[in-house]
Protein backbone atom coordinates (compact mmCIF):
# COMPACT_ATOMS: atom_id res chain seq x y z
CA UNK A 1 0.00 0.00 0.00
CA UNK A 2 1.45 3.18 -1.09
CA UNK A 3 1.09 6.19 1.48
CA UNK A 4 2.14 10.03 1.16
CA UNK A 5 3.62 11.39 3.97
CA UNK A 6 4.52 14.48 5.16
CA UNK A 7 8.09 15.62 7.62
CA UNK A 8 6.66 17.55 10.99
CA UNK A 9 9.45 20.08 10.80
CA UNK A 10 9.40 20.37 14.58
CA UNK A 11 9.33 16.24 15.56
CA UNK A 12 10.96 15.41 12.19
CA UNK A 13 9.04 12.32 11.65
CA UNK A 14 7.18 11.39 8.84
CA UNK A 15 3.04 11.50 9.53
CA UNK A 16 0.27 10.23 6.88
CA UNK A 17 -1.78 12.59 4.83
CA UNK A 18 -3.69 10.42 2.80
CA UNK A 19 -3.65 6.96 1.27
CA UNK A 20 -4.44 5.24 -1.87
CA UNK A 21 -7.16 3.82 -3.59
CA UNK A 22 -9.32 0.99 -1.82
CA UNK A 23 -9.90 2.77 1.38
CA UNK A 24 -12.26 5.63 2.70
CA UNK A 25 -11.39 8.84 4.28
CA UNK A 26 -13.46 10.49 7.08
CA UNK A 27 -12.16 14.14 7.85
CA UNK A 28 -12.19 15.76 10.85
CA UNK A 29 -15.18 18.59 10.19
CA UNK A 30 -13.45 22.08 11.73
CA UNK A 31 -10.55 20.98 9.20
CA UNK A 32 -9.60 23.99 6.21
CA UNK A 33 -8.87 20.86 4.36
CA UNK A 34 -10.02 18.39 1.83
CA UNK A 35 -9.04 15.23 0.78
CA UNK A 36 -9.95 14.72 -3.00
CA UNK A 37 -9.07 12.05 -5.74
CA UNK A 38 -5.62 12.92 -8.14
CA UNK A 39 -7.02 11.18 -10.64
CA UNK A 40 -4.00 8.44 -10.24
CA UNK A 41 -5.04 6.58 -7.45
CA UNK A 42 -3.81 8.69 -5.22
CA UNK A 43 -5.63 11.54 -2.54
CA UNK A 44 -4.11 15.02 -2.13
CA UNK A 45 -4.55 17.40 0.56
CA UNK A 46 -6.46 20.93 -0.69
CA UNK A 47 -7.20 23.87 0.95
CA UNK A 48 -10.36 25.11 -0.12
CA UNK A 49 -9.33 28.37 0.53
CA UNK A 50 -6.57 29.34 -1.49
CA UNK A 51 -6.91 26.30 -3.98
CA UNK A 52 -3.83 25.21 -3.26
CA UNK A 53 -3.26 21.25 -2.78
CA UNK A 54 -0.05 19.28 -2.14
CA UNK A 55 1.86 17.70 -2.96
CA UNK A 56 3.75 20.78 -4.74
CA UNK A 57 7.40 22.38 -4.88
CA UNK A 58 9.31 23.16 -1.84
CA UNK A 59 9.29 27.13 -2.74
CA UNK A 60 5.50 27.05 -3.21
CA UNK A 61 5.00 24.37 0.01
CA UNK A 62 7.31 27.52 2.34
CA UNK A 63 4.98 30.27 0.68
CA UNK A 64 1.95 29.37 1.40
CA UNK A 65 0.83 30.20 4.83
CA UNK A 66 -2.48 28.42 4.51
CA UNK A 67 -1.12 24.81 5.58
CA UNK A 68 -0.49 24.93 8.86
CA UNK A 69 -2.27 21.76 9.88
CA UNK A 70 -1.63 18.06 9.24
CA UNK A 71 -3.65 15.01 10.03
CA UNK A 72 -2.84 11.34 11.40
CA UNK A 73 -4.38 8.84 9.52
CA UNK A 74 -5.46 5.96 11.81
CA UNK A 75 -7.00 2.52 10.47
CA UNK A 76 -8.96 0.83 12.90
CA UNK A 77 -8.84 -2.87 13.06
CA UNK A 78 -11.31 -4.93 10.62
CA UNK A 79 -12.69 -1.94 8.95
CA UNK A 80 -11.32 -0.71 5.42
CA UNK A 81 -11.27 2.91 6.67
CA UNK A 82 -8.46 5.63 7.26
CA UNK A 83 -9.95 8.28 9.55
CA UNK A 84 -8.40 11.33 10.18
CA UNK A 85 -8.31 12.35 14.06
CA UNK A 86 -7.85 16.16 15.35
CA UNK A 87 -5.70 18.34 13.30
CA UNK A 88 -2.40 19.76 15.26
CA UNK A 89 -1.04 23.25 14.51
CA UNK A 90 2.13 23.59 12.83
CA UNK A 91 4.62 26.31 11.54
CA UNK A 92 4.85 25.36 8.37
CA UNK A 93 4.43 22.45 6.24
CA UNK A 94 7.00 21.03 3.91
CA UNK A 95 5.74 18.93 0.42
CA UNK A 96 4.35 15.84 0.84
CA UNK A 97 7.51 12.72 -0.73
CA UNK A 98 7.32 9.37 -1.92
CA UNK A 99 8.68 7.20 0.80
CA UNK A 100 9.14 3.19 0.34
CA UNK A 101 8.76 1.12 3.34
CA UNK A 102 12.10 0.80 3.99
CA UNK A 103 12.90 4.58 4.70
CA UNK A 104 9.60 4.59 7.04
CA UNK A 105 10.18 1.70 8.64
CA UNK A 106 13.73 3.09 10.11
CA UNK A 107 12.17 6.78 10.39
CA UNK A 108 9.30 5.12 12.38
CA UNK A 109 11.25 2.74 14.62
CA UNK A 110 13.51 5.48 15.80
CA UNK A 111 10.58 7.87 16.88
CA UNK A 112 7.66 5.26 17.62
CA UNK A 113 8.06 5.68 21.46
CA UNK A 114 8.20 9.06 21.36
CA UNK A 115 5.36 9.67 19.14
CA UNK A 116 3.21 7.12 21.47
CA UNK A 117 4.06 9.97 24.06
CA UNK A 118 3.24 12.67 22.22
CA UNK A 119 -0.32 10.91 20.52
CA UNK A 120 -1.68 10.31 24.22
CA UNK A 121 -0.84 13.61 25.86
CA UNK A 122 -2.74 15.21 22.76
CA UNK A 123 -5.69 13.05 22.46
CA UNK A 124 -5.44 10.54 25.99
CA UNK A 125 -5.00 7.07 26.15
CA UNK A 126 -7.47 4.14 25.58
CA UNK A 127 -8.21 3.19 29.11
CA UNK A 128 -8.60 6.95 30.03
CA UNK A 129 -11.25 7.41 26.88
CA UNK A 130 -13.26 4.54 28.14
CA UNK A 131 -13.22 5.81 31.84
CA UNK A 132 -14.81 8.76 30.65
CA UNK A 133 -16.97 7.14 28.40
CA UNK A 134 -18.06 5.14 31.68
CA UNK A 135 -18.48 8.01 33.70
CA UNK A 136 -20.66 9.84 30.71
CA UNK A 137 -23.14 6.98 30.23
CA UNK A 138 -23.19 6.44 34.17
CA UNK A 139 -23.74 10.34 34.83
CA UNK A 140 -27.47 11.32 36.38
CA UNK A 141 -29.10 14.05 34.05
CA UNK A 142 -32.48 13.78 35.88
CA UNK A 143 -33.34 16.62 38.05
CA UNK A 144 -35.70 16.00 40.70
CA UNK A 145 -39.13 17.47 41.12
CA UNK A 146 -41.24 18.92 43.98
CA UNK A 147 -43.58 16.25 45.05
CA UNK A 148 -46.51 18.66 44.98
CA UNK A 149 -46.07 19.42 41.44
CA UNK A 150 -45.80 15.70 40.78
CA UNK A 151 -48.97 15.78 42.51
CA UNK A 152 -50.71 18.69 40.29
CA UNK A 153 -49.35 17.04 36.86
CA UNK A 154 -51.06 13.51 38.19
CA UNK A 155 -53.98 14.71 39.49
CA UNK A 156 -54.63 17.11 36.38
CA UNK A 157 -53.96 14.29 33.79
CA UNK A 158 -56.80 12.10 36.09
CA UNK A 159 -59.07 14.72 35.30
CA UNK A 160 -58.64 14.91 31.41
CA UNK A 161 -61.53 13.49 29.30
CA UNK A 162 -60.18 10.85 26.95
CA UNK A 163 -61.04 11.31 23.22
CA UNK A 164 -64.08 9.32 22.00
CA UNK A 165 -62.06 7.93 19.13
CA UNK A 166 -59.33 7.03 21.47
CA UNK A 167 -62.04 5.06 23.72
CA UNK A 168 -63.39 3.57 20.73
CA UNK A 169 -60.00 2.45 19.46
CA UNK A 170 -58.57 0.85 22.80
CA UNK A 171 -62.23 -1.26 23.16
CA UNK A 172 -61.95 -2.16 19.41
CA UNK A 173 -58.37 -3.39 20.04
CA UNK A 174 -59.36 -5.33 23.58
CA UNK A 175 -62.84 -6.73 22.38
CA UNK A 176 -63.09 -10.04 20.17
CA UNK A 177 -64.11 -9.71 16.44
CA UNK A 178 -67.93 -9.13 16.31
CA UNK A 179 -70.44 -9.42 13.86
CA UNK A 180 -72.58 -5.76 13.77
CA UNK A 181 -74.85 -7.48 11.30
CA UNK A 182 -76.61 -9.47 13.89
CA UNK A 183 -77.90 -9.60 17.22
CA UNK A 184 -77.81 -13.40 18.03
CA UNK A 185 -75.87 -14.11 20.38
CA UNK A 186 -74.65 -17.08 18.92
CA UNK A 187 -73.57 -15.24 15.80
CA UNK A 188 -72.43 -11.74 17.28
CA UNK A 189 -69.10 -13.32 18.41
CA UNK A 190 -68.70 -16.47 16.45
CA UNK A 191 -66.24 -18.82 17.68
CA UNK A 192 -64.27 -19.53 14.35
CA UNK A 193 -63.37 -15.77 14.81
CA UNK A 194 -61.75 -16.04 17.90
CA UNK A 195 -60.01 -19.44 17.08
CA UNK A 196 -58.27 -18.89 13.55
CA UNK A 197 -58.21 -21.55 11.20
CA UNK A 198 -54.93 -23.40 11.67
CA UNK A 199 -55.54 -23.59 15.78
CA UNK A 200 -59.04 -24.87 14.72
CA UNK A 201 -58.03 -27.75 12.69
CA UNK A 202 -54.92 -28.69 15.43
CA UNK A 203 -57.89 -28.58 18.14
CA UNK A 204 -59.93 -31.16 15.87
CA UNK A 205 -57.42 -33.59 15.69
CA UNK A 206 -56.99 -33.36 19.20
CA UNK A 207 -60.65 -34.12 19.66
CA UNK A 208 -60.28 -36.78 17.23
CA UNK A 209 -57.95 -38.71 19.24
CA UNK A 210 -59.62 -38.15 22.13
CA UNK A 211 -62.50 -39.70 20.91
CA UNK A 212 -60.97 -42.59 19.59
CA UNK A 213 -60.10 -43.01 23.20
CA UNK A 214 -62.84 -43.38 24.80
CA UNK A 215 -66.95 -43.03 24.12
CA UNK A 216 -67.88 -40.02 24.51
CA UNK A 217 -71.06 -40.93 25.88
CA UNK A 218 -69.71 -42.44 29.13
CA UNK A 219 -67.35 -39.47 29.49
CA UNK A 220 -66.38 -38.46 33.01
CA UNK A 221 -65.55 -35.24 35.01
CA UNK A 222 -62.37 -37.17 36.35
CA UNK A 223 -61.25 -38.32 32.84
CA UNK A 224 -61.30 -34.60 31.44
CA UNK A 225 -58.89 -33.83 34.47
CA UNK A 226 -57.09 -36.53 35.01
CA UNK A 227 -56.46 -37.11 31.61
CA UNK A 228 -56.72 -34.25 29.13
CA UNK A 229 -55.66 -31.50 31.87
CA UNK A 230 -58.38 -29.72 32.17
CA UNK A 231 -59.01 -27.54 35.05
CA UNK A 232 -61.70 -28.96 37.22
CA UNK A 233 -63.60 -25.69 36.87
CA UNK A 234 -64.26 -25.47 33.35
CA UNK A 235 -64.97 -29.64 33.36
CA UNK A 236 -67.85 -28.49 35.54
CA UNK A 237 -68.97 -26.17 33.54
CA UNK A 238 -69.13 -28.37 30.83
CA UNK A 239 -71.26 -31.17 32.23
CA UNK A 240 -73.34 -28.64 33.20
CA UNK A 241 -75.05 -28.16 30.17
CA UNK A 242 -77.72 -29.98 29.39
CA UNK A 243 -78.05 -32.08 26.33
CA UNK A 244 -75.16 -34.21 24.18
CA UNK A 245 -72.00 -32.73 24.31
CA UNK A 246 -70.25 -31.87 20.79
CA UNK A 247 -67.34 -31.47 19.21
CA UNK A 248 -67.06 -27.81 19.62
CA UNK A 249 -67.41 -27.52 23.43
CA UNK A 250 -64.89 -29.57 23.54
CA UNK A 251 -62.59 -27.56 21.24
CA UNK A 252 -63.89 -25.02 23.67
CA UNK A 253 -62.52 -26.82 26.87
CA UNK A 254 -59.25 -27.33 25.74
CA UNK A 255 -58.90 -23.99 24.00
CA UNK A 256 -60.13 -22.14 27.11
CA UNK A 257 -57.77 -24.83 29.30
CA UNK A 258 -54.63 -22.73 27.29
CA UNK A 259 -56.17 -19.28 27.70
CA UNK A 260 -56.17 -19.85 30.88
CA UNK A 261 -52.15 -21.14 31.63
CA UNK A 262 -51.09 -18.12 29.71
CA UNK A 263 -52.91 -15.96 32.17
CA UNK A 264 -50.43 -17.05 34.35
CA UNK A 265 -47.71 -15.71 31.97
CA UNK A 266 -45.24 -13.61 33.82
CA UNK A 267 -45.49 -9.61 33.38
CA UNK A 268 -41.88 -9.94 31.66
CA UNK A 269 -40.23 -12.65 30.14
CA UNK A 270 -36.70 -12.26 27.95
CA UNK A 271 -37.72 -13.94 24.70
CA UNK A 272 -35.00 -16.70 25.34
CA UNK A 273 -37.26 -17.92 28.05
CA UNK A 274 -40.94 -18.25 26.23
CA UNK A 275 -39.81 -21.22 25.04
CA UNK A 276 -39.00 -23.33 28.04
CA UNK A 277 -42.09 -21.94 29.58
CA UNK A 278 -44.20 -23.20 26.82
CA UNK A 279 -42.74 -26.70 27.28
CA UNK A 280 -43.65 -26.36 31.27
CA UNK A 281 -47.00 -24.93 30.42
CA UNK A 282 -47.97 -27.40 28.23
CA UNK A 283 -49.01 -25.46 25.60
CA UNK A 284 -48.76 -26.26 21.79
CA UNK A 285 -46.43 -23.98 19.55
CA UNK A 286 -49.25 -23.28 17.02
CA UNK A 287 -51.32 -21.52 20.57
CA UNK A 288 -48.13 -19.97 21.97
CA UNK A 289 -47.02 -17.95 18.68
CA UNK A 290 -50.19 -16.93 18.37
CA UNK A 291 -50.94 -16.18 22.28
CA UNK A 292 -47.80 -14.06 22.50
CA UNK A 293 -49.03 -12.32 18.97
CA UNK A 294 -52.56 -11.32 20.61
CA UNK A 295 -52.37 -11.03 24.19
CA UNK A 296 -48.46 -9.56 25.24
CA UNK A 297 -46.31 -6.99 23.19
CA UNK A 298 -42.27 -7.27 22.40
CA UNK A 299 -39.99 -4.93 22.84
CA UNK A 300 -37.43 -5.24 19.99
CA UNK A 301 -34.88 -3.24 21.54
CA UNK A 302 -34.71 -5.36 25.04
CA UNK A 303 -36.03 -8.26 23.62
CA UNK A 304 -38.25 -8.94 25.76
CA UNK A 305 -42.41 -9.75 25.81
CA UNK A 306 -44.46 -7.80 28.20
CA UNK A 307 -47.93 -7.63 28.84
CA UNK A 308 -49.41 -4.51 29.75
CA UNK A 309 -53.32 -3.99 31.28
CA UNK A 310 -54.95 -3.40 28.01
CA UNK A 311 -54.03 -6.96 26.75
CA UNK A 312 -54.28 -8.93 30.32
CA UNK A 313 -58.12 -7.20 29.74
CA UNK A 314 -58.08 -8.58 26.09
CA UNK A 315 -57.32 -12.12 26.90
CA UNK A 316 -60.35 -12.05 29.67
CA UNK A 317 -62.58 -10.79 26.88
CA UNK A 318 -61.78 -13.85 24.77
CA UNK A 319 -61.65 -16.08 27.49
CA UNK A 320 -64.95 -14.79 28.65
CA UNK A 321 -66.44 -15.61 25.01
CA UNK A 322 -65.84 -19.14 24.49
CA UNK A 323 -66.71 -20.05 27.68
CA UNK A 324 -70.44 -18.77 27.17
CA UNK A 325 -69.93 -20.52 23.87
CA UNK A 326 -69.07 -23.55 26.02
CA UNK A 327 -71.99 -23.05 28.69
CA UNK A 328 -74.77 -21.84 26.35
CA UNK A 329 -73.88 -17.96 26.56
CA UNK A 330 -75.31 -18.22 30.08
CA UNK A 331 -73.74 -19.70 33.27
CA UNK A 332 -72.28 -19.23 36.60
CA UNK A 333 -69.10 -17.08 36.75
CA UNK A 334 -67.83 -18.24 39.42
CA UNK A 335 -65.40 -20.88 37.65
CA UNK A 336 -63.79 -18.87 34.85
CA UNK A 337 -63.78 -15.98 37.30
CA UNK A 338 -61.12 -18.16 39.33
CA UNK A 339 -59.19 -19.88 36.41
CA UNK A 340 -58.95 -15.75 35.21
CA UNK A 341 -57.90 -14.34 39.22
CA UNK A 342 -60.73 -11.77 38.87
CA UNK A 343 -62.39 -10.74 41.88
CA UNK A 344 -64.89 -8.47 41.27
CA UNK A 345 -67.61 -9.60 38.79
CA UNK A 346 -67.55 -6.56 36.87
CA UNK A 347 -64.57 -7.13 35.68
CA UNK A 348 -65.67 -10.02 33.11
CA UNK A 349 -67.60 -7.09 31.28
CA UNK A 350 -70.48 -9.20 30.71
CA UNK A 351 -73.64 -8.82 32.36
CA UNK A 352 -74.31 -10.54 35.99
CA UNK A 353 -77.19 -11.12 37.99
CA UNK A 354 -77.46 -12.17 41.90
CA UNK A 355 -79.41 -15.13 41.97
CA UNK A 356 -81.22 -16.19 45.75
CA UNK A 357 -81.86 -20.09 45.95
CA UNK A 358 -82.87 -19.50 49.58
CA UNK A 359 -82.10 -16.71 52.53
CA UNK A 360 -78.85 -18.25 53.38
CA UNK A 361 -77.40 -18.99 49.52
CA UNK A 362 -76.21 -16.77 46.86
CA UNK A 363 -75.43 -17.20 43.48
CA UNK A 364 -74.34 -15.34 40.17
CA UNK A 365 -75.57 -15.41 36.63
CA UNK A 366 -73.80 -14.10 33.74
CA UNK A 367 -74.96 -13.95 30.34
CA UNK A 368 -73.38 -12.03 27.40
CA UNK A 369 -74.67 -8.69 25.72
CA UNK A 370 -73.86 -7.42 22.74
CA UNK A 371 -71.70 -5.61 22.52
CA UNK A 372 -69.41 -6.47 25.55
CA UNK A 373 -68.60 -3.53 27.38
CA UNK A 374 -65.15 -2.60 29.36
CA UNK A 375 -65.13 -2.70 33.24
CA UNK A 376 -66.02 0.46 35.01
CA UNK A 377 -63.30 1.62 37.02
CA UNK A 378 -65.60 1.24 40.35
CA UNK A 379 -65.28 -1.64 43.03
CA UNK A 380 -67.86 -3.95 42.64
CA UNK A 381 -69.33 -6.60 45.42
CA UNK A 382 -66.49 -9.46 45.74
CA UNK A 383 -66.87 -12.84 44.92
CA UNK A 384 -68.38 -15.27 48.25
CA UNK A 385 -65.94 -18.42 49.01
CA UNK A 386 -68.45 -21.50 48.70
Amino acid sequence: MRIRYCLDPQTSYPTAIASVEGFRWRQHENSDFRLRDDGQGSIILADEKSGCSLPMGVKEAVSQPCFARYFIGVRRKGENTIYCIEPQQVVQLYPAIQCDKAEHAESSQSSKGELRTQLIAKFGSKGTRKRREAVLRNAVTEREVDKDEVKAVESSVSHMTTNSSLEDATLFTALPPMNKETTVLSEAYPLQAIISPREWKDMESTVGILDSLMDMDALKKNDMVDMWGVPEQLANDFFMRQGAKSQQELICCLFLKYLCKFQTFPKTMKQKQVALWGDDSGIPNVLLERFLRDFAEYDMKRRMYFRSPLYVDKLIYYSLVVWLHLVGYCGDPQHIAELLGLTVLRQLGCKVQQLRKDANTKSYQASLQVPLKLPEPKRGKQLQQR
